[in-house]
């Protein structure tokens, strides 16, 4: 016995939802890594390739971030962020210099 699976959808509009899904499940789970850096000193680096470094998420909305550093509060949109680095070891600096 053949069964067939019957889809209610148009095969377009099947693919549109699909990928409608996708970008639902990469936000969400976008939402859950941004979380977890929450209260932790990290570098933000922008779209158009600034960073802002030394500060605290504080915040974390579905639509911005809020960012504390020493001297200032910033409210980042989400859409505006490329990543977000954590600094867990320091880097060892090249020594500059002649030695016998």
């Amino acid at each position: 016995m053949v069964t067939q699976i019957v889809f209610p959808l148009k095969p377009p509009y099947l693919f549109t939802v699909l990928v409608r899904l996708q970008r639902e499940f990469k936000k969400i789970r976008g939402d859950i890594m941004l979380a977890s850096l929450q209260g932790k000193e990290v570098t933000i680096h922008f779209i158009d390739g600034t960073n802002v470094c030394d500060g605290v998420l504080d915040q974390i909305d579905d639509k911005f971030v809020k960012y504390l550093t020493q001297y200032q509060t910033l409210f980042i949109p989400i859409t505006s962020i490329r990543t977000v680095s954590i600094d867990i070891k320091e880097r060892q600096r090249l020594r500059v210099g002649f030695a016998p």
